[in-house]
């Protein structure tokens, strides 16, 4: 689930951040917050995935 969520997060990230590059949202820092919690759910959801099949 983590890793599901983790990417839409990096997905919408980007064009929350393409909208604000391009002057049509005020959001960019926001945007920037979603795509680097969608690389840390990934990544944790891949650590404990990893965690489960390992032990």
């Amino acid at each position: 689930m983590a890793i599901l969520l983790g990417v839409l997060a990096l997905i919408f990230g980007g064009i929350g951040r393409s909208k604000a590059h391009r002057g049509k949202a005020t959001n960019a820092g926001q945007a920037m917050a979603g795509i680097i919690c969608g690389a840390v759910g990934i990544a944790l959801g891949i650590a404990f995935g990893a965690l489960v099949l390992l032990s």
